[in-house]
């Protein structure tokens, strides 16, 4: 497997799961990865990622609720 290829679809898929929006991550993979040739694979690796990631919960970090300790328990 060639590096670019490599490197592209490892951005391709961090960026698609955080963000879910397959254009921007479709340009960053090519952006970071500097290699052109690796358009036409993205092209087609990209449609069925997004639409396995466009229906999953948004990765969201919220805070930890208030922990029960035992002066708070009564």
């Amino acid at each position: 497997m060639p590096l670019g290829l490599a490197v592209a679809c490892g951005i391709l898929g961090v960026v698609l799961a955080v963000a879910r929006d397959g254009w921007m991550a479709f340009f960053f993979a090519v952006a970071v990865s500097g290699d052109i040739a690796v358009l036409p694979l993205l092209c087609l690796v990209i449609l069925p990622t997004w639409l396995l990631v466009s229906r999953a919960p948004e990765m969201l970090v919220s805070p930890d609720p208030p922990r029960m300790t035992e002066t708070t328990a009564g």
